[in-house]
């Protein structure tokens, strides 16, 4: 699941968005496995000159735009009940609409968005999985400005 998790979050890199102050304590931490991106190494990615199509093109737009990528888990019990306490707080203090539920077999997936100006745009996007047989949390964020519009005939 963790692996699952974990790859989903990377290849949707290009498409979604993420960065918040108070999931900052579960970076270098014994017991909690992370993978932080932030905005400066978007901006690198999204200046690499490619010459493949303009809907790859769209992609990297949307990669400059991002603030910042986060991937957090944890099989200690300590901290997975921080970081869902945390998560609880952080959705009682921020409006996001939950998108997707997912409960099957110990497994639990969260998936909540804060939407842009248009429909199709994310401003932040919060992922929290449980996996209740492996004692395991993962929680994934994303902020920026990023639009899931098909952007090839825009150029």
């Amino acid at each position: 699941m963790k692996k699952f998790i974990i790859t989903a979050a990377l290849a949707a890199m290009p498409l979604l968005g993420f960065a918040q102050k108070e999931f900052d304590q579960f970076e270098d931490k014994d017991g909690i496995d992370s993978v932080v991106i932030r905005e400066k190494l978007m901006d690198i990615l999204g200046n690499i000159e490619i010459s493949g199509t303009e809907e790859a093109k769209g992609y990297l737009d949307n990669v400059r735009s991002m603030e910042s990528l986060r991937v957090f888990t944890t099989k200690d019990r300590q901290y997975a009940l921080e970081m869902e306490t945390t998560v609880a707080s952080y959705l009682k203090k921020k409006r996001m609409d939950e998108l997707m539920s997912v409960n099957s077999d110990g497994k639990n997936v969260k998936v909540y968005t804060v939407s842009g100006t248009e429909p199709s745009d994310i401003k932040e996007l919060l992922l929290l999985s449980k996996d209740a047989k492996d004692n395991e949390v993962v929680l994934v964020t994303f902020v920026g400005d990023i639009s899931l519009k098909n952007k090839k005939n825009n150029y």
